[in-house]
């Protein structure tokens, strides 16, 4: 495709107000899984009495519990934690027999998908300044290899904060020269062709009043 180079010298005063990070992706919530040890059966232990303490456990994840026996109040019973088994009640330590493993859902990650068309990539080049708030840039965006795109919006802020500051509306190009308001060193910047999802990238040293930042254009 043979690249041309659209101008337009705009200042970025139209806020979209397009929601959130990732608002136009398809989202999909996939489960976190780990695998754990299950114990399960008779536990047994002996005290200074003349039979032993035992109890029949169900399932838990914890292989060892706290066996007690208390003649005049709770009787035989058993607890996960030593500060659970009754004062005044004889208690021991027990083995829980291993049962099986099984596998747990932990948590939930998000799973983010581009609606096309989506740029297969987005690369900011900073010119130079021509006041000490506004810069040049160029902003060479790939179209998608799946679709022709007709129209795209470029959207910038002040990093850390989500791009929503509309900077250019139109025809879809490659290569787009637009004037910025550079008053942070780091922004962000997001691409959106026609309705598909929007491309996030960042760009440093664009402060025109920081060092390194580029003086004005002469």
């Amino acid at each position: 495709m043979k690249k041309s180079l659209s101008i337009l010298l705009m200042l970025g005063s139209v806020n979209s107000y397009a929601g959130d990070w990732y608002d136009d992706w398809l989202t999909t919530s996939v489960p976190i899984t780990g695998v754990a040890n299950v114990y399960q059966g008779v536990a047994s232990c002996y005290v200074n009495l003349p039979f032993p303490l035992s109890a029949n456990i169900q399932p838990t994840l914890r292989s060892a519990v706290f066996l007690y026996h208390d003649p005049y109040y709770y009787g035989t019973g058993y607890a996960f934690f030593p500060e659970d088994v009754p004062a005044g009640a004889q208690a021991c330590q027990a083995a829980v027999p291993f049962s099986h493993q099984q596998e747990f859902i932990t948590g939930y990650s998000t799973e983010r998908t581009p609606i096309l068309p989506f740029p297969s990539s987005v690369d900011i080049e900073r010119l130079g300044c021509i006041s000490s708030s506004q810069r040049k840039i160029i902003v060479t965006t790939e179209g998608s290899n799946d679709s022709s795109p007709n129209n795209m919006k470029i959207y910038g802020s002040t990093s850390p904060y989500f791009p929503d500051t509309l900077f250019y509306s139109g025809a879809f190009s490659e290569n787009m020269l637009i004037t910025v308001n550079a008053t942070s060193d780091i922004m962000n910047f997001r691409v959106k062709l026609d309705n598909g999802s929007s491309y996030y990238t960042s760009q440093s040293q664009m402060n025109c009043t920081s060092p390194g930042g580029g003086g004005p254009l002469n």
